[in-house]
């Protein structure tokens, strides 16, 4: 036996290990702890410091140590395992209270040191943990034998590197939930005249594709303002032309040719939802807020809005025409009186598929007027009622939306 007692011989202590997924040691129960001498090389010797297989691994200078810090130990003791998809790959090297915080130090195995990354996330796993959003109720079920034997897990994420220290969530859902809130969101406001279908959390979608949710919404004297928050990788999708529409619900639109029914993803038309996407010519935007249009279907047949000054109201009114050589191209929405200035404020749209030619600064408008003479006979269709006609201005004009009601018809 003495010939074994050599200065690179190693007593090691074996603890008994009584856990859901199996036992060790278990004789040492009724025995106590035991020692295991592992025979080494070297001088004789008869001085020995016992070790666990633990602080063998933890004096390894190839193991790594990692830093953690939580509002509390969540019942996390030495030894606990850490695990990688399951697989253990470390343990809990020690536990310190501070006086605000805990901090743990854990050892990975030096075989798997690489899995720990610079945006690694760590978590608890042990037990059910849940949670109630607008989005519906998630839960988290670990294996049935981390239920009574919790231990730590980690995500492997982020470069090779290894942070000071890493906070210590209490669930996975958690972790998950911080690092989607480390991507960033940008807050649009967007107005409308009555209330959407939406909720806080609901969808904003682009393409049927999540991209963001509502974040908040109130009532203001004359208006609702929903705040909806878009992720940064996103806010690309947002320009000039992005117009904003309530998705909640199904959209049916009726037509000579048939019934078309446009629906967003079935998440938006449970728990309502907002869309948006490129359309132009639409008036999509009330100073430096987005107009929220009820659906699609009003937001394609709005258009842009303009205004026209003018003398008198000239017997137009509302819904009266807006023409270019006989065409449709717009209407007007309403006439309101200009006291200021004696005459008439006249609000009306342009459609969509018409502004970038007619919103020109250049554009010219006035009423028709009948004109029946032997030499001449003009704009007889104006005796049905008034309407504005237009010549498209030239050039590449700036956009406006002001325009003045001319008394006279343009000179050829």
């Amino acid at each position: 036996m003495a010939w074994m007692l050599k200065s690179g011989s190693e007593f090691i202590i074996e603890k008994p290990q009584i856990n859901l997924s199996g036992f060790k040691n278990l004789g040492n129960l009724f025995t106590g702890n035991t020692l295991t001498l592992y025979p080494g090389d070297g001088q004789d010797a008869r001085t020995f410091a016992a070790k666990t297989k633990e602080s063998i691994v933890a004096d390894d200078p190839n193991s790594l140590k990692v830093k953690l810090e939580a509002e509390t130990s969540w019942g996390l003791a030495q030894n606990t395992k850490v695990l990688y998809r399951g697989l253990q790959v470390g343990f809990i090297n020690s536990t310190k209270l501070s006086p605000n915080k805990v901090e743990l130090e854990l050892v990975i195995y030096p075989k798997n040191r690489h899995l720990v990354k610079e945006d690694s996330r760590f978590f608890i796993v042990g037990g059910v943990s849940g949670r109630i959003s607008s989005e519906g109720v998630e839960f988290s079920v670990p294996a049935f034998a981390q239920i009574a034997d919790p231990a730590i897990s980690f995500t492997s994420e982020g470069k090779d590197a290894v942070a000071e220290s890493y906070h210590l969530f209490k669930t996975e859902i958690q972790a998950r939930n911080a690092k989607e809130a480390e991507r960033g969101v940008t807050e649009y406001k967007l107005v409308a005249n009555k209330l959407p279908s939406v909720s806080q959390g609901s969808p904003v979608m682009y393409k049927n594709f999540e991209v963001g949710k509502v974040s908040n919404f109130s009532l203001m004297k004359d208006r609702i303002e929903v705040i909806v928050e878009i992720e940064n990788r996103y806010k690309h999708l947002i320009n000039q032309n992005t117009v904003f529409w309530n998705q909640s619900g199904i959209d049916v639109k009726a037509g000579l040719s048939g019934v078309e029914v446009n629906t967003g993803s079935l998440k938006s038309i449970v728990a309502g939802g907002i869309a948006f996407g490129d359309i132009q010519g639409i008036d999509n935007k009330d100073g430096r807020n987005w107009i929220l249009y009820d659906s699609l279907n009003s937001a394609q047949n709005y258009g842009l809005a303009i205004t026209f000054a003018s003398d008198a109201a000239n017997g137009l009114s509302e819904g009266s025409n807006i023409r270019y050589q006989g065409v449709n191209v717009g209407e007007v929405t309403g006439l309101k009186p200009d006291f200021d200035t004696d005459g008439v404020v006249v609000s009306a749209i342009i459609y969509p598929e018409y502004s970038a030619r007619l919103a020109k600064a250049t554009s010219y408008f006035w009423v028709a007027q009948p004109s029946l003479s032997l030499t001449k006979t003009e704009n007889l269709d104006s005796l049905f009622g008034a309407y504005i006609s237009v010549v498209p201005g030239k050039g590449s004009n700036a956009k406006t939306s002001r325009f003045i009601i001319q008394r006279n018809t343009p000179a050829v």
